[in-house]
């Protein structure tokens, strides 16, 4: 999360356009939470807009492509401040909205006409006060 390396579960929906068969524009919506302990925690929301180009042509079974973007992302993180005897716990809250640059990498791959699997790679730069955020999802698909 770029504030201390917290893992979230995250979920994002994404819409694609297919502009032809090298370039693809998309726009996304993202949500991820992650915990460490019963007090310590974050969240975001993330919106985001990309365009991919496929450097092996998006044959229609299978589309390995690379994009960039752009993305808006609200973080909400509380974490503890400090601990002692007298006072107990201490815990910081913090809300940070930012924005950052993406860079993907991710495969999809046709199941029958209406689905696809796919894997994707990304990271996120310049947001949660000039931080990461990178990871990895597992990509589920309707064609319309």
């Amino acid at each position: 999360m770029g504030s201390g390396d917290m893992r979230t579960l995250s979920l994002e929906n994404e819409l694609n356009y297919k502009i032809n068969n090298y370039f693809t524009a998309a726009a996304s919506l993202g949500y991820g939470k992650g915990e460490r302990g019963v007090h310590d925690h974050t969240a975001y929301l993330m919106g985001s807009v990309n365009v991919f180009v496929s450097p092996f042509k998006n044959n229609k079974r299978n589309n390995f492509r690379i994009g960039g973007g752009a993305s808006v992302f609200n973080h909400t993180n509380v974490y503890l401040e400090s601990w002692n005897d007298t006072d107990g716990a201490r815990y910081t809250y913090y809300r940070n909205k930012t924005t950052g640059f993406n860079v993907i990498i991710e495969d999809e791959q046709r199941i029958g006409s209406h689905f696809l699997i796919g894997a994707k790679l990304y990271m996120t730069a310049g947001v949660a006060q000039g931080g990461i955020v990178s990871g990895a999802m597992l990509k589920v698909g309707v064609l319309l």
